[in-house]
């Protein structure tokens, strides 16, 4: 005698657990990464930019539709552009049928040699015309080859200046010193700058503006530079005069603590009593 089995409670019963561990993730799980090129990007975020994708490829398809059946109305009925122009289609071929019917008149009055001298005119300018944008054409693609070949001769001359220098890898800043100061050189005299002198004029400038925001005053370097510059600095000069090293300028006087040691001795002594 076999057992009557109900399908659904089946059903219902395993695939309970699959809908339990399928509703949501645990919350420390991690999120998966997938590599696109040379960037790492969430899949949440891949999903998110496949349903924009996928809006804008609906809304676009949906415009390029609209667009094309305009368009067959127009090819059928010239006069729903006029209409949608806000245009008096009677007004525009009135002017049409007067200038062909002036141009007729025209050429009905000409003898053969005219015509043909009228022709001839026409191709001239024809001709002229495409000269013209031909000749600029290729002074554009001149002047585009030119100018790359100064930069990249610009990039060469600065990148071995700073080479010269023990600089491998100039920052944004330093190079764009160099070029404000060739730039005002070629605006003053219309002359090149070499890198070389550039860098030259580029440090005086600094030394300049760095006095200024000093006020002149030295010991104001000592809240601008980094320490171990000014203690660079300071060992060099001293062994340049008598070999002597000295520690960093911001160092505490011997016999003198620093503020932070009598305020932890303070503390100590009051926990004390």
């Amino acid at each position: 005698m076999s057992e009557n089995v109900n399908p659904t409670a089946a059903t219902s019963e395993t695939a309970a657990p699959a809908e339990e561990s399928a509703g949501t993730a645990p919350a420390n799980a991690e999120k998966r990464k997938f590599k696109i090129e040379d960037t790492e990007v969430f899949e949440d975020d891949l999903i998110e930019s496949y349903k924009i994708n996928r809006k804008v490829a609906k809304e676009f398809d949906e415009y390029r539709g609209n667009a094309n059946k305009f368009f067959e109305a127009v090819a059928e009925n010239p006069e729903i552009l006029f209409k949608e122009l806000g245009k008096n289609s009677r007004e525009f071929y009135q002017a049409k049928l007067l200038e062909f019917l002036e141009q007729e008149a025209e050429e009905s009055g000409l003898t053969p040699e005219q015509k043909e001298l009228r022709e001839l005119k026409k191709w001239r300018e024809e001709q002229e015309k495409e000269s013209k944008t031909k000749k600029e054409l290729e002074e554009k693609q001149k002047r585009t080859q030119e100018e790359a070949r100064i930069v990249a001769e610009l990039d060469n001359q600065i990148a071995e200046c700073f080479r010269s220098q023990g600089i491998a890898k100039p920052t944004v800043e330093m190079v764009a010193d160099l070029a404000e100061q060739m730039l005002a050189e070629y605006k003053h005299s219309k002359k090149s700058l070499h890198a070389t002198e550039a860098l030259s004029r580029a440090k005086s400038s600094f030394g300049r503006r760095l006095q200024s925001y000093t006020n002149s005053n030295p010991e104001a370097l000592l809240d601008i530079l980094p320490q171990e510059y000014l203690d660079k600095i300071a060992e060099i000069h001293l062994s340049r005069k008598s070999g002597a090293k000295v520690p960093g300028i911001r160092a505490a006087p011997a016999g003198i603590k620093p503020q932070q040691n009598k305020i932890e001795e303070k503390l100590k002594d009051f926990f004390s009593k």
